[in-house]
C-alpha cells in the first residue's frame, strides 16, 4: 500500500527533475502579467483585524488566489494558494506551530514562510532532500508589508524595487492621511472595482436608483426613530441591483 501511495509523488518528482530549471514566475504572476495595464503598487489585500492569525485564510486579487497566515515570529505571510503536489488549496490546510509551517490538508506537504517544502510524510529522507532542491516543489511566497493594520503584498512579476522611485506606490504613502490606530470595515460587493469606481465618480445617480429616494422618504415618514443625516446617506447609497444584473 505504501508503494501505491508513493507512485504519484515519485512520478511528480521524476518529471520535475527532468526539467533543468522551473519557471521563475508562478502561475499567479504570469496571470497578473497578462492582465490589462494595472498600477504597479503594493496591493492592499486585507485588514489584519479580519484575519485569524492561527488559521490559513484565502485571499483573491484580480482572479488569482492566495493564502495568508501569521508565522511563529508574528509576521504575516502571503503565498500562492495552490499546493504544488496535487493542486489542493492551502487555505484548507493548517498551521503546525511546532514546526512553524503551513501544512497541506491533502497529503501533508509542509511549507515554511518563504515557500520552501520541508515536509513530505510519504517520502524518505533522500526523496525529501531531492524535493527541497527542486523549485517545482516550492510555493511562491511574496514580500509583505503591514501598514496601519492593512496587509499589503507585492504580487507582480516585476521586482518590488522597481516601485521605490514611485512614492505613490508605497504603503506608507497610500495611507498617509489615515490615522495610526484607525479601524477598518470590509464588505464584499457583487461587482468589479471598475464598476464601483464608475459609480463613485457619478454621485448624481444616487437619489434616483431603483426608486430608492421614494423608499427612503417613506421610511423616514413612517418611522418613529430618529434618522441622522449619516444614516440617511448610507441608506440612500444602498439598494438592490436592477433586474438586468448590473449594479448601479
Amino acid at each position: 500500500m505504501r508503494i501505491l501511495l508513493l507512485l504519484p509523488l515519485l512520478t511528480f518528482l521524476l518529471s520535475a527533475n527532468a526539467l533543468s530549471q522551473a519557471p521563475s514566475l508562478s502561475s499567479n504572476q504570469k496571470a497578473l502579467g497578462d492582465v490589462p495595464p494595472f498600477p504597479r503598487t503594493w496591493v492592499p489585500l486585507a485588514s489584519i483585524f479580519e484575519l485569524d492569525p492561527d488559521r490559513p485564510t484565502k485571499l483573491e486579487f484580480l482572479g488569482q488566489n492566495y493564502v495568508t497566515y501569521r508565522d511563529n515570529n508574528g509576521i504575516w505571510v502571503v503565498m500562492d494558494e495552490t499546493c504544488p503536489h496535487r493542486l489542493a488549496p492551502l487555505s484548507e490546510g493548517r498551521i503546525d506551530r511546532g514546526k512553524n509551517i503551513l501544512e497541506c490538508a491533502y497529503h501533508g506537504w509542509g511549507f515554511t514562510a518563504n515557500g520552501t517544502c520541508t515536509q513530505i510524510p510519504q517520502a524518505d529522507e533522500q526523496t525529501l532532500k531531492a524535493a527541497q532542491k527542486n523549485a517545482r516543489c516550492q510555493v511562491k511566497s511574496y514580500p509583505v508589508v503591514t501598514e496601519k493594520n492593512i496587509l499589503f503584498a507585492w504580487l507582480w512579476p516585476e521586482d518590488p524595487l522597481t516601485a521605490m522611485s514611485n512614492e505613490a506606490a508605497m504603503p506608507e504613502n497610500l495611507l498617509s492621511n489615515i490615522p495610526e490606530n484607525s479601524g477598518t470595515y470590509t464588505r464584499d460587493l457583487p461587482y468589479g472595482w471598475d464598476t464601483l469606481l464608475e459609480n463613485i465618480v457619478d454621485p448624481s445617480h444616487v437619489p434616483w436608483v431603483s426608486n430608492l429616494r421614494l423608499k427612503v422618504v417613506e421610511f423616514v415618514a413612517n418611522s418613529r426613530d430618529v434618522v441622522s443625516d449619516t444614516q440617511l446617506m448610507l441608506i440612500s447609497t444602498t439598494g438592490t441591483p436592477r433586474t438586468s444584473g448590473k449594479a448601479r
